[in-house]
C-alpha cells in the first residue's frame, strides 16, 4: 500500500519546543534511509529562511537507521554538524576495543534511563570517545572524520545464575558525531533527540490515526495538516511598508490583542477593566492623524496591501 510509512524531520532548540518542518510519505516495504538526504537537505534549507537562524550553529540528530553517507553528507553539505547513532558494525567495535579503562569517565543522569534490553532503570553509566572516520569502505573523497562517543552500561546476568561472572562485562551504544561539544555534553545532547518520539506519539493520535488509506493522496492530505508548524497557524496581516500610522497602530494592536488584565475580586476587575478599555481608547485616538489619505486612496492601499497568510 503506498503512501502510509512518514518520514518527519523535526526542529528544535533550547528555549521552543519541537516543530515538524518537513515530511515524506513513502510505500510501506521501503527502509527508514529512503528519502532521508532529501529531507535533511529540504528541512535545513527551510531552516535558514526562518528570522535569526542563518548563522546558527545546527546540529542533526538521527538514530542508526540514518548512519550512512547520504544522510550525514546531505548534513554536513548545508554547513550542519551531526550527531547520529553508529551501528555496531566491525569497524565501530574495533575503535571501541582501543579505548582504555581509564577513559572512561562515570556520569549519574539526573533522570535515570529505561533500557528496554534488561527490563529496567539504569541510572549510572559510563562514556568516553575515540577519533573516528566513518564510511572508511568508500572512496577518501567520501570519508568523513570526527568522534565516536560511546556510552556503556553494566551489563546484568540475564540468566540470573546463582555465581555471577568473574569481571565486569558491558554494552555499548556509540553514536557518530562531528560537534565540538565535550564528551559528557555530546552524549547528554545526543539522548536528547528522542524527543523525536514524543513527536510521532502526538501525531499518530492526531491526524496520522487516519492512516492508512488505500489512495496516497488521501494520506498525504492527512499528513500536511499534521506537520503544521506553530507559527503557522497564526493569521499574518501584511501592512503597507511606509504606512504613516504603523507605529500607533502597533501599539494599539499589542493592546488590543493582549488579554484584559485578570482579578480574583469582581469589583477590582471591574476597574481594571474599564483602565484597560481607557488605555486603548486613548491609543485609538493617537492614531488619527490631522491629515489623511482620501478615502479612496486608503482603501486602495489596504485592498492591495493587507491580506491574511495562513501558512
Amino acid at each position: 500500500m503506498r503512501g502510509i510509512n512518514a518520514l518527519l524531520a523535526a526542529v528544535k532548540t533550547t528555549a521552543s519546543a519541537p516543530v515538524v518542518v518537513g515530511q515524506r510519505l513513502r510505500k510501506v516495504s521501503c527502509g527508514s534511509p529512503r528519502g532521508a538526504a532529501r529531507l535533511i537537505g529540504d528541512a535545513l534549507a527551510t531552516l535558514k529562511r526562518v528570522p535569526d537562524m542563518a548563522g546558527a550553529r545546527v546540529l542533526v540528530r538521527a538514530d542508526s537507521a540514518y548512519y550512512g553517507f547520504a544522510a550525514v553528507n546531505a548534513a554536513l553539505t548545508t554547513g550542519a554538524d551531526v550527531s547520529i547513532t553508529a551501528r555496531m558494525d566491525p569497524a565501530v567495535k574495533r575503535a571501541i576495543a582501543t579505548i582504555p579503562d581509564d577513559g572512561w569517565e562515570t556520569i549519574k543522569y539526573p533522570d535515570a534511563i529505561y533500557d528496554e534490553d534488561t527490563e529496567r532503570w539504569i541510572s549510572k553509566a559510563e562514556v568516553a570517545e575515540v577519533p573516528f572516520t566513518a564510511f572508511a569502505s568508500r572512496k577518501k573523497s567520501e570519508r568523513v572524520t570526527g568522534r565516536l562517543v560511546v556510552r556503556r552500561i553494566p551489563e546484568l546476568n540475564k540468566k540470573n545464575l546463582e555465581h555471577p561472572t568473574l569481571f565486569d562485562t558491558h554494552r555499548f551504544h556509540a553514536f557518530f558525531t562531528t560537534s565540538t561539544l565535550d564528551t559528557v555534553e555530546a552524549d547528554k545532547t545526543h539522548r536528547q533527540h528522542a524527543v523525536i518520539e514524543q513527536v510521532h506519539a502526538d501525531l499518530n493520535n492526531s491526524a496520522l490515526a487516519h492512516l492508512p488509506s488505500g489512495v496516497f493522496t488521501a494520506n498525504a492530505a492527512w499528513l500536511v495538516p499534521a506537520r503544521i508548524a506553530n507559527s503557522a497557524r497564526h493569521i499574518r496581516l501584511h501592512l503597507p511598508e511606509n504606512w504613516p500610522w504603523a507605529t500607533e497602530w502597533a501599539k494599539l494592536f499589542a493592546i488590543a490583542a493582549a488579554p484584559p488584565p485578570s482579578d480574583h475580586s469582581a469589583e477590582n476587575g471591574a476597574i481594571r477593566n474599564a483602565q484597560w478599555n481607557n488605555q486603548t481608547t486613548e491609543v485609538w485616538r493617537a492614531t488619527l492623524p490631522s491629515q489623511r489619505p482620501s478615502p479612496s486612496s486608503q482603501n486602495q492601499i489596504l485592498t492591495q496591501s493587507a491580506s491574511v497568510d495562513q501558512g
